[in-house]
């Protein structure tokens, strides 16, 4: 359902993915490493894994339809920052 009115979409550059990219290489193995919430999910890593860092942030925002895209690494509590002003709790 859209309202007639053009998205709001925040943009971001994409250089944090192509640093991402850059640092993952094509050498393995690689472990994408995020808040490290559920990290003992899948057992134990294999030697030698290179943990790197996920991107991190808000890529874009449609309050009419409730969609937001957020990148990989990006943390719950980022998100009930940016929007919990928005919305009223009873």
């Amino acid at each position: 359902m859209s309202s007639g009115r053009a998205p709001v979409t925040i943009t971001t550059s994409e250089a944090p993915l192509v640093a991402f990219a850059r640092e993952v290489g094509e050498q393995g193995p690689v472990a994408a490493m995020g808040g490290r919430t559920q990290w003992t999910v899948g057992g134990q890593l294999d030697p030698g894994t290179r943990l790197v860092a996920t991107p991190v942030g808000i890529a874009s925002h449609q309050p009419a339809e409730m969609i937001v895209r957020v990148r990989a690494g990006t943390p719950v509590g980022e998100l009930d920052a940016r929007f919990s002003s928005r919305f009223t709790r009873s």
